[in-house]
């Protein structure tokens, strides 16, 4: 939703654009996706857009790209071992 906002509206901060089809309606959007959601409301998308453009190491860990399914999964790894630690 968010990127074919920012491609509609500034297509020449794209190189190239990719949809698919991977969050459910239960996940949509995701809780770490939300600040990007509240940017793109806010017109500050491009910003953002551009600064990950300048990194791009960076830009692979942000929500704009899959940073939030591995800081879910990060997530999700120290709860399953805080449980087991206090089954202990």
């Amino acid at each position: 939703m968010v990127a074919q906002i920012v491609a509609a509206s500034h297509p020449e901060l794209l190189r190239s654009l990719v949809l698919t089809n991977r969050d459910t309606g239960g996940n949509f959007p995701p809780p770490a996706f939300l600040p990007v959601i509240e940017a793109a409301v806010r017109g500050e998308i491009a910003s953002l857009v551009t600064v990950a453009g300048a990194n791009p190491a960076a830009a692979r860990m942000s929500p704009l790209a899959t940073g939030y399914e591995r800081r879910l999964a990060q997530l999700q790894r120290q709860h399953s071992e805080g449980k087991a630690r206090r089954r202990g």
